[in-house]
């Protein structure tokens, strides 16, 4: 098999809906370097529906055989452990960065994923094939993970309304 093969099969390969890319565009705009106020933004902690809901409400949708719904549950349960570690480092804005602090301040045992909304397991679905090269998954992990986050990404487009604030 070719070297170069190998090492496609290691990487993955999301394709994120259009109107998901156009609301990352618009936060980026809104929440980006030229907005940094110094305030704790326009929003308010915890957001609703959170991390943690938006999943649940994703596994419920499933109903899937019972071996599917336990790779599904594997996934979703590393995607927050994920999350809930990468949140305060490379998933929020400067702008956003005080109200983090705040809030961890005030609640040191919260679980982010319990605190924080689909926007952000968003910018962490966008940073998913980067952070899983760098944790050197299997090709055969990288190929049964593949289509189960992109069905993720087609509920929150799906949802979208709901999930994501204007």
């Amino acid at each position: 098999k070719d070297k170069r093969r190998d090492d496609d099969d290691t990487i993955l390969r999301l394709n994120i809906p259009n109107l998901l890319q156009k609301h990352l565009l618009e936060e980026g705009v809104l929440l980006g370097p030229a907005k940094q106020s110094g305030g704790t933004g326009c929003f308010q902690l915890p957001f609703r529906p959170t991390v943690q809901d938006v999943l649940q409400e994703f596994l419920v949708s499933k109903g899937s055989s019972a071996i599917e719904n336990q790779l599904l549950q594997d996934m979703t349960q590393g995607i927050i452990d994920y999350f809930d570690k990468a949140l305060g480092m490379m998933l929020l804005y400067e702008v956003e960065r005080s109200a983090y602090k705040a809030y961890r301040s005030e609640h040191p045992n919260s679980k982010m994923s319990e605190v924080y909304g689909t926007a952000h397991l968003l910018r962490l679905l966008v940073k998913l094939p980067l952070l899983l090269s760098q944790a050197k998954m299997g090709s055969e992990s990288i190929r049964a993970l593949q289509p189960r986050i992109q069905e993720l990404l087609r509920y929150l487009e799906v949802h979208s309304d709901r999930l994501l604030t204007k």
